[in-house]
Formats: C-alpha cells, structure tokens, sequence
C-alpha cells in the first residue's frame, strides 16, 4: 500500500520549522502576558518553562525512536488500545487543528492593530487559511523546504529588531528580583511551558526524517535556540518598557519603529511585517498538515491532502468565532485557561504515552507488520 506521506525532510529542515513555529506567538503576545502576572521576573519564568520543556523533547524523541517509522497517532494505537488511542489521536489532532484558527486570528488583529486598521479580519484570515491550506497539501517536504529557505532571513531581522533597540534599555526596569514573588513567577511560567511545549508535532515528522538519528539533537538545538530567542525577546521588551511593557498589544511593531539608524535605516516595521506573515504561513500550514495527515491515519483513509482546504474552511470558522478583540486574546492566554489546557496536552500526552511504553515493554525495533505511513 502507497504510504500516505512520501516526503522526506531534513532534521535541518525540521529544526527550522519548530525554531519559526515558536516565533509567532510566542514574540507577538507572549511578552506582554508574563509581564503582567511576574512583572520584572517575566525573564525568569520563561528560564523555568525552558527548563521544563527540555526533559519533555527527550521523552518525545525517546517515542519517536521505539516507533521510528510511526506518527503518534499510529503508535498511540499500539500502546493505548483502539479506544483510548483513537482519543489520544483526536485529542492531539484537535490540538493543532485549534491552534492554526488562534494563529491566523492572532495574526489578522496584529494586521489590523498594526498596518491595515480598516481591512476587515475576515479578508487576512481567509487568506492565510486558505494559502496555509495549499501549502499542506503540498506535503511536508513543501513545508520543510519553506523553513528552510526563509530561516536566516527571518533570525535575522529578529534579532536586528531586538539588538537595535538596546540603547534605549534600563538595567533598572529589571529590579528588583522577585518582587512579585516566586508563585507568580511559577504561575506565569505555564504560559511559555505551553508555547514551548507546542514542539510535539515534531512527533507526527519523525518517520519523514531522512535522518531520524539526528532526531534526538534537532528537538533539543530547537528547544535551546527557540527558548534563548524567547528569553531575549523578553528581557529586552522588559528593558526597553519597564511596566507598561503589560501593555503592549504587538511589541515586535513597537520595538521596530524605534529603530532610527541615520537616515537610511528607519521603518522596518513593514519588514516585521513580512517576517511575520511567513512565519504564520509556515507554522499554519504545518499545523494543518498535521491535522489533515493524522485525520487519515486515524481513520485509515487513503489519502490526506484532500482534507487540506476543508481543514482550512474549519478554522476560519474557528478563527471568526474564537474572539474578537486583542483583549480577549489575552483573556484566554492566561495560566488558568491556555496554561491549563496547552499543558495538560503537551506534557500530559507525552508522558502517558511514555508510562504505556514502559509497561507494556516495547523494544527499539518496530514490528514487521507495523502499518505504513
């Protein structure tokens, strides 16, 4: 039988693809939520999200290796049974299913807060969806091939918004430490631990890998390098804003529109702009692919890409209804809400999987009528 997916991806091109999925989020609105809960410590709560999540990739590529030419929705049959797994499975495709709609409606407002304040959110959220659609269907290695090619532009003028600004940085907006206390650091830190955590899609790409020994080192530099531009981003906002750094609704715009190098250098806001857009296209699509690609698996269809546009179609609906203001974006991207939710999927699933490994005594080698991918 035709495995469903026959591209293949480099763990090159897999780490670009989770580094640029972090980005989106996480340096939009993710600043300006763990300010508001840890104040100046909001740096140290994204430090004990990375140092949670670290442990978490090495548990998603111990799985990947026991099953290697298996996606989670595959081997979470195997090691759960039909009913259980087939829940675990629609649990996890509901996951990136959810997060697509939240990316492009974030992405819409940052859009209308930021350059297109008149252009209904209805126009950029059907067309993100529906380019994110077409890329999906292209396959994975499409995907991969787009991460790849866009990363260094991208890092690039990431850290070219973060370091350029830095004159206007007050070492003081960072003390005193803790003075919130270490319980709204712990509390804030759910926030980035459910962002970070977002990399177990790696766990449906594994089998595509042309190089799945590699496995192991991608998650752990994509973690490291991710959670460093994250910590970044977050002290230097912290830096350059002091309190009314809660405040911000898009600090990236912010932070680019005080960049002013003589008179050649000024208004790379719309470069933001641009970074943002592939960033979102990239992380859309791949969330897409997972979603379309493990809707076949579970239910044993013979092909994925067909479910692309549909997918799409289901997360504008989702987007349209998912909130309707910036604020109350936030109101959802609260330990309570996002953090309860995202972490009980992104730790809960893994681990779990992990114990039903472990129990059941599951060896490296996959079994000779393992199904195909």
């Amino acid at each position: 039988m035709k495995p469903l997916e026959g591209g293949k991806i480099s763990p090159r091109q897999l780490y670009a693809l989770l580094v640029l999925s972090h980005l989106e989020t996480t340096t939009s609105i993710l600043p300006s939520l763990t300010t508001a809960l840890a104040g100046r410590d909001s740096w140290l709560a994204v430090t004990l999200a990375i140092l949670a999540v670290l442990p978490l990739g090495l548990l998603v590529a111990w799985l990947g290796k026991r099953f290697p030419r298996q996606t989670l929705i595959q081997y979470s049959n195997s090691l759960l049974g039909k009913v259980l797994g087939s829940l675990a499975g629609l649990v996890y495709i509901w996951f990136f299913v959810h997060l697509s709609s939240l990316i492009i409606r974030e992405s819409a407002v940052g859009f209308n807060l930021s350059v297109l304040p008149r252009t209904p959110p209805i126009v950029l959220i059907g067309l993100l969806a529906l380019l994110g659609a077409a890329t999906a269907r292209g396959g994975i290695e499409i995907i991969g091939r787009l991460a790849e090619s866009s990363f260094m532009f991208i890092i690039f003028f990431t850290l070219l918004t973060l370091i350029l600004p830095l004159n206007f940085a007050h070492l003081e907006h960072l003390q005193p430490f803790l003075a919130r206390g270490a319980t709204r650091v712990f509390t804030a830190a759910l926030i980035p631990l459910g962002l970070l955590g977002e990399f177990i899609a790696a766990a449906m790409v594994f089998p595509y890998l042309t190089k799945p020994e590699k496995a192991t080192r991608s998650l752990l530099c994509t973690i490291l390098t991710s959670g460093a531009i994250i910590l970044f981003f977050t002290l230097v906002t912290t830096a350059v804003f002091g309190r009314t750094a809660n405040n911000l609704t898009v600090p990236p715009f912010k932070l680019a529109r005080m960049i002013s190098i003589g008179n050649f250098l000024e208004r790379i806001e719309v470069i933001v702009l641009a970074v943002w857009t592939i960033i979102a296209l990239i992380k859309t699509s791949f969330y897409l692919w997972i979603g379309a690609l493990g809707s076949a698996q579970l239910f044993n269809l013979r092909g994925y890409r067909e479910l692309a546009f549909p997918l799409g179609i289901i997360i504008i609906v989702f987007s349209i209804t998912a909130y309707d203001n910036f604020a109350d974006a936030i109101r959802f991207y609260t330990p309570r809400v996002w953090g309860v939710y995202s972490v009980t999927i992104v730790m809960g699933l893994p681990l779990l999987l992990s114990a039903a490994a472990l129990l059941r005594g599951y060896k490296t080698k996959i079994p000779e009528n393992a199904p195909d991918n």
